[in-house]
């Protein structure tokens, strides 16, 4: 928060999106977190799971600072975090992947375009000026004044393209290889920062071994070449939605299983969290009471990973998935989650 005053000060136009107070969580957010989800059990005496989606490397500004800029300098989350940041949190999340109410999947090595954010430091325009300005204060972007390369894949300068593949290539292995060395083992469930990829994106998924991709929508699981792309159709959001959320989230999914649709539910990290926004208690409380009301609403319920899913899809696991029923399939074209 004393960042974005200063920036403020500065006469900096931060804080016109929620996304401006994101930062990072604490050991008491991550494991707070994972005692709401353990205490809530399904038919089979199984806890709901976030799929964690886990970006593997942060920007070392201070170092790259002192080098002028000239190349992208980072530290692994395994290693810490950059200054002044002194949190070391992987042990927190092994700890709620142990009590499986986390299972790991990849985001990405960073989440915002490393190759447009490195050519921005070295501009002589205002816009590089803007974002030196953010890296004086070991912010490496904001929602609200970084657009052009929020997202790791892409760039929005002068209008949206996707890195070359060698580029994407370049960003998805280090994520890959630093997942391995992080949490053992290859990612098996990813999503693209920004939900921003393309044909050449799910290619390089798939050579990497990965099994499932998260995008957002209203559709059913489809099969895209043996990496099963998976719809978010149902989004708690407690700090970035100011409806009334449970009801709201509780709608969406009941359209997704009269649609015979798994209901996949969207919940950002930035809704837990202690620091900047400051709600993570009131979140917590939110999800526990959706929660109680999915299982009340749907006594059968089961809850799955992506992993989950991916095997029941292929046949491992049956009685998990049928075919759709005519009332869904009519539900399927003729309405649609809000």
């Amino acid at each position: 928060m004393q960042a974005l005053e200063t920036l403020k000060s500065k006469g900096l136009p931060v804080g016109n999106s929620p996304w401006d107070f994101f930062g990072l969580e604490t050991e008491n957010d991550v494991l707070a977190l994972g005692d709401v989800l353990s205490g809530f059990h399904d038919r089979d005496g199984v806890s709901p799971c976030f799929v964690a989606n886990f970006i593997l490397a942060n920007a070392d500004l201070q170092r790259m600072r002192n080098e002028g800029f000239r190349t992208l300098r980072w530290i692994a989350i395994k290693d810490g975090f950059p200054h002044p940041w002194k949190d070391h949190l992987v042990h927190v999340y092994r700890r709620n992947i142990e009590r499986k109410v986390f299972f790991p999947a990849l985001h990405g090595f960073t989440h915002f375009n490393p190759v447009q954010f490195v050519a921005s430091l070295s501009e002589r325009s205002p816009r590089g000026d803007l974002i030196r300005k953010l890296v004086e204060q070991d912010i490496p972007y904001l929602a609200s004044l970084t657009s052009e390369y929020n997202f790791a894949l892409v760039s929005r300068v002068g209008g949206e393209t996707f890195l070359s593949e060698t580029d994407q290539w370049d960003w998805l292995s280090k994520g890959a290889d630093l997942f391995a060395e992080t949490f053992g083992g290859i990612p098996q469930s990813t999503c693209a920062p920004g939900y921003r990829a393309n044909d050449t994106t799910m290619r390089l998924w798939r050579k990497l071994g990965i099994k499932v991709a998260q995008s957002v929508g209203t559709g059913a699981l489809m099969d895209e070449e043996g990496l099963l792309t998976l719809q978010r159709n149902v989004f708690f959001e407690p700090v970035l939605l100011g409806f009334d959320l449970v009801t709201a989230a509780l709608d969406q999914a009941m359209r997704a299983a009269e649609r015979g649709f798994p209901i996949v539910v969207c919940s950002h990290s930035i809704n837990y969290l202690t620091r900047f926004s400051g709600r993570a208690s009131e979140s917590r409380l939110l999800l526990g009471t959706f929660v109680k009301a999915l299982l009340n609403l749907y006594p059968n319920l089961r809850f799955a990973t992506d992993i989950d899913l991916y095997d029941a899809y292929e046949g491992c696991t049956p009685g998990w998935l049928r075919q759709p029923r005519p009332h869904e399939i009519y539900n399927r074209l003729t309405s649609y989650v809000q």
